[in-house]
């Protein structure tokens, strides 16, 4: 049997393993190791390379079967970054956002200027006080969606904080410039221990300034095992034993990574969610709540907040019968243009702002 035959053959299959039954986004690599052990015994190959599978195989198996796909929730990871002019609003090209930002533009409508200030009824804090308690790293990008999707971050009051492949000096700084618990999550294999390594001890390119808690919250051979994970056959290891020692292998683990290695991506998104869930248990992750009186401070401060709210609405409404009757120039047209060919990167709601601002005198009350 081909690969490609073998592929058709239980994609369904380990779309709805990775997906947890299609209850969840499941990233194009998880699917991957969904499929991959039954591709192998059904065409008696030795290896099935990532990116054909990702690449080759799942997108075409898509388009194939439009009726059996067309529920499946599948996202790839973010290659690169579109920037809006003007608004400087950054979509990532990954798969759930471009598919937000093409659904906000299909939805998008003009409405009246926005006065109400229900959402500045959150408290105001900046960083990790009053608001949350840790770092989740994740060693891999591409599981943000799911993890937004899940809403982990707020059911946990942490921070996410996701890279590819070793941590640099920037988010080793921020680290220890928060002062935080960080709980690291990284693949089962040589470049993961490293990772944990890496971001744990001092470096001769960064020496920590505080003594900040870092913990490997795994992979390891443990999860591995109670998960029943499949895992990937590999070379030679790259590093000595005494080396992984010291990254903190146990000497059955280095045993292992001989001749195996183990991506996070072999979870379903399910399990997945369960087991960070359940090592932020074991690790002491709570609810953030203050103390009485800064509960008591964002009390009078939300009443504070809505008291505003409620004589803002009457002006509001003021404020619409005036504009209603604001006369508009004739010329504006040619003035807009004009302006933009004076100062060429204004936006043409820039230029008609400049226009307002220097005819209209807005009424003062009070």
């Amino acid at each position: 049997m081909t690969i490609k035959d073998a592929a058709d053959q239980v994609m369904a299959e380990a779309y709805a393993k990775a997906s947890s039954g299609g209850t969840l986004p499941a990233a194009a690599r998880q699917i991957y190791y969904a499929a991959r052990p039954e591709i192998l015994r059904l065409t008696g190959e030795d290896s099935l390379n990532s990116v054909y599978f990702t690449q080759r195989l799942l997108p075409p198996f898509i388009d194939r079967n439009p009726d059996l796909t067309a529920d499946w929730d599948i996202t790839y990871d973010s290659r690169g970054c579109l920037v809006e002019p003007h608004t400087r609003l950054h979509v990532p090209l990954g798969t759930l956002d471009r598919r937000a930002y093409q659904n906000d533009i299909a939805n998008h409508h003009v409405t009246d200027p926005v006065f109400d200030l229900a959402e500045r009824l959150a408290y105001p804090t900046c960083g990790p006080a009053n608001r949350w308690g840790a770092i989740l790293f994740v060693e891999k990008q591409g599981f943000q969606p799911l993890l937004e999707h899940v809403r982990l971050a707020e059911k946990w009051d942490i921070g996410i904080m996701t890279t590819k492949g070793i941590s640099n000096v920037a988010a080793r700084e921020l680290i220890d410039g928060l002062n935080v618990p960080v709980l690291v999550a990284h693949d089962f294999d040589e470049e993961g221990l490293k990772i944990f390594a890496t971001l744990r001890d001092s470096t001769a390119r960064y020496e920590y300034t505080n003594r900040v808690d870092i913990v490997d919250i795994g992979l390891r051979l443990e999860d591995v095992e109670e998960y029943d994970l499949p895992s990937e056959r590999t070379g030679k290891l790259r590093h000595s034993p005494k080396i992984l020692a010291g990254y903190g292998a146990t000497p059955a683990e280095i045993e292992f990574l001989r001749h195996n290695r183990v991506e996070l991506n072999a979870f379903s998104s399910g399990d997945l969610i369960s087991w960070l869930e359940r090592k932020l248990t074991i690790h002491g992750i709570k609810k953030i709540i203050p103390d009485n009186d800064l509960l008591r401070e964002a009390y009078r401060r939300t009443v504070q907040v809505l008291e505003v709210g409620s004589q803002l609405s009457a002006i509001r409404d003021d404020a619409r019968e005036r504009a209603a009757c604001a006369r508009v120039p004739r010329d504006l047209g040619p003035q807009v243009r004009k302006r933009i060919a004076a100062e060429p990167t204004l936006s043409w709601d820039q230029a008609v702002a400049q226009v307002v601002r220097e005819r209209y005198k807005p009424r003062r009350t009070g």
